[in-house]
């Protein structure tokens, strides 16, 4: 699958991925950068045993019913989730 390099290319116009959202963080100094996969189904982030469910529920459901129901529809549409500390730069005592 040659896709999963293009894909891994920050510099491509293509959407990210995790791996590319994590390198661009680092590439401009952040730390402490996680990213992760974001399901948009509040039933989820309580019950994280319910995920398995939800993709395969995106996975065998039509897109014309996906779209009339909302549950359908957030378990296809997979967002990136990432956080990350920015730097602290100190700045030098200048003298008048």
């Amino acid at each position: 699958y040659v896709y999963n390099f293009f894909f891994n290319d920050w510099t491509h116009r293509t959407p990210f991925s995790k791996t590319t959202l994590r390198d661009t963080l680092r590439m401009h100094n952040f730390h402490e950068v996680q990213a992760e996969y974001f399901y948009q189904l509040p039933i989820v982030w309580g019950n994280p045993w319910l995920i398995p469910l939800s993709k395969h529920i995106g996975r065998v459901t039509p897109w014309p019913m996906g779209n009339d129901i909302k549950f359908v529809r957030f378990s296809k549409e997979v967002m990136l989730l990432a956080s990350a500390v920015k730097p602290v730069f100190e700045t030098p005592n200048v003298q008048p």
